[in-house]
């Protein structure tokens, strides 16, 4: 994970601490998440906390900016180097706790809706977040706020005075404005990265996810993407076609099926296949238990006892093996093995070709009885 190095590490050697205050972080950060959270998530939930819980607030809007650099006071002083991360290294780490549902984004227009803020908070269960104050109440997490960003940072594109929402008290409205980073990801950062993969200008990427259908522009990175890679050279860029393209609401060739329909049809194709290795399966078992009473009929004609058909079926797996047997075997009855002697019944047509193996089967005979036999074809009329 390329991280955004402003701080020269070689040389950092940490003084010490500088007072034994501190930020209230859950147990559960501790105990269930840090395990299962990745570098890029872990950084961005603890500066996260430290912008809410430190400053006795449960939610703040913060921007990328903030995230990336930290803050840095109007008269040049540091108060935080943000998470140290890229700018793509902090939208995995926000992509990566929301679909863990470890924290919530929810998006707000300033005052003027000329811009939209990101406004950050941990989830909580239904019932865990109280009204108690948090700096005077330990017990109890702090109040939930609209939150703004914190008065000194200095952020991007345009500075807005951002009061607590519902509040109309003096001292807000005096609360100095700040310059609010407007989230060009929009709730979607794996399509701001595609569409910035393929050559859209940032601003651009923002502004088509603010003002076009992700589920549009989805297919529409997905169908160029492909083309590329079958050999597409677009007379213009790629990034301009597929501007373009999102902005008339261009429809994909029938032909062109989007990654999410290619994996709901492979997973029907391998529901229908199943289906019919299934439907096969038992149509073969319907026919092999036919077959198996047509053979039971057969050999009571024939007053041939399951034990010695059974020996022949044996002798034949065992010529199989050997690879002596012959198809020609398949319709012959092992009629009898009493004493010494043993008769097979064969077929007239086939009785000519049964007899160059008859040694091979006088031999398999012996092995599965474990007795010397004399071996006799007798012809069996049909």
């Amino acid at each position: 994970m390329p991280a955004k190095r402003h701080l020269d590490d070689q040389q950092f050697h940490f003084e010490g601490f500088s007072t034994p205050n501190g930020t209230f972080v859950p147990d559960d950060l501790f105990d269930l998440l840090a395990p299962r959270l990745t570098e890029a998530e872990l950084r961005v939930v603890l500066y996260i906390i430290r912008r809410t819980f430190g400053f006795g607030k449960n939610s703040d809007a913060i921007s990328l900016k903030q995230l990336t650099e930290g803050i840095t006071t109007r008269d040049g002083r540091i108060l935080d180097n943000g998470t140290g991360m890229s700018r793509k290294g902090v939208i995995a780490g926000i992509k990566g706790l929301l679909d863990k549902g470890i924290i919530n984004v929810e998006k707000r227009e300033d005052e003027r809706g000329e811009n939209h803020i990101n406004i950050y908070t941990l989830r909580f269960r239904d019932g865990v977040v109280t009204s108690g104050n948090y700096r005077s109440n330990l017990n109890t997490l702090p109040v939930v706020t609209g939150g703004y960003p914190q008065e000194t940072v200095l952020q991007e594109p345009v500075e807005q005075q951002l009061p607590l929402p519902g509040s109309n008290s003096t001292e807000a409205r005096r609360r100095p404005s700040v310059v609010v980073d407007n989230d060009p990801a929009w709730g979607r950062p794996d399509l701001y990265e595609g569409l910035r993969d393929l050559g859209v200008h940032h601003l651009t990427a923002g502004k088509l996810l603010r003002q076009y259908d992700h589920a549009e522009i989805e297919i529409l990175v997905g169908f160029v993407s492909q083309r590329l890679q079958q050999g597409w050279t677009p007379q213009e860029s790629a990034a301009a076609w597929l501007v373009s393209a999102i902005r008339d609401h261009y429809e994909p060739p029938s032909y062109f099926k989007s990654p999410a329909v290619q994996a709901e049809t492979k997973v029907k194709l391998a529901e229908q296949r199943s289906l019919q290795i299934e439907a096969e399966r038992a149509a073969t078992q319907e026919v092999e238990a036919e077959f198996s009473r047509q053979r039971a009929g057969k050999l009571l004609t024939l007053g041939i006892e399951q034990n010695v058909d059974k020996i022949w079926q044996e002798v034949q797996c065992l010529l199989r093996e050997q690879g002596q047997w012959s198809v020609a075997m398949s319709m012959c009855f092992l009629k009898s093995v009493e004493g010494d002697l043993a008769i097979l019944l064969v077929p007239a047509a086939v009785g000519k070709r049964l007899a160059s193996h008859q040694p091979a089967i006088a031999e398999a005979l012996q092995q599965v009885t474990q007795r010397s036999l004399r071996l006799i074809l007798h012809e069996m009329r049909t």
